[in-house]
């Protein structure tokens, strides 16, 4: 008895389609195809980004390592030693001299840190006394707004002392006078009312 078999028109769209092979070629790899091992691969840009990230991460730890070694005081800190600061000095003069007095370890890192805490006021003139090693940027903190670290000192002169009286008197209190001058520059004063 002879078997018939009839097919729908469209029933062979449904089949996968397979692509044809030519002699001595093979079909292409599927890369859905659970029986290869796929590993995840980085990309090209994941590396470079990475290392890119790696050499900005080296620098900033060496600047900040440079940057703590410069802002901490020099071992030779003058302590208790009165640094004058003349009216018009400029942060470059002011941070080379502080420099040559061994007060900050680099002028431009003392030069930098004025200019961030002022900005264009400058640095104070006067006396300064630093009773302890400090900081570059406690230097540059002081000189930007005047704190001294001078105490006060209160005197009294009693009436009618002449200038070398009165130099006697303010010789051992204040640690910068000029016995000599104050007596000379007095003298030419002495007995007159202001």
């Amino acid at each position: 008895m002879p078997i018939s078999i009839t097919f729908k028109k469209g029933s062979f769209s449904k089949l996968p389609k397979f692509p044809k092979l030519r002699k001595g070629k093979q079909a292409p790899e599927n890369p859905n195809d659970p029986s290869k091992n796929n590993e995840p691969k980085q990309s090209l840009l994941s590396k470079v980004l990475f290392r890119f990230f790696l050499v900005i991460l080296i620098l900033v730890l060496a600047a900040s390592a440079v940057l703590f070694s410069l802002a901490k005081a020099p071992t030779d800190f003058p302590v208790n030693k009165l640094i004058e600061i003349p009216e018009g000095t400029s942060v470059i003069k002011a941070g080379q001299m502080l420099e040559k007095e061994h007060i900050v370890r680099s002028a431009v890192v003392f030069q930098t840190l004025v200019i961030v805490l002022s900005g264009n006021r400058g640095i104070r003139a006067g006396y300064y006394i630093f009773d302890s090693p400090q900081s570059v940027i406690t230097i540059a903190d002081k000189l930007s707004y005047g704190r001294y670290g001078i105490s006060r000192v209160k005197v009294t002169l009693p009436e009618g002392a002449n200038s070398m009286e009165m130099a006697d008197i303010l010789a051992p209190l204040l640690p910068m006078f000029d016995k000599k001058e104050f007596i000379t520059t007095g003298m030419e004063f002495e007995g007159h009312l202001f």
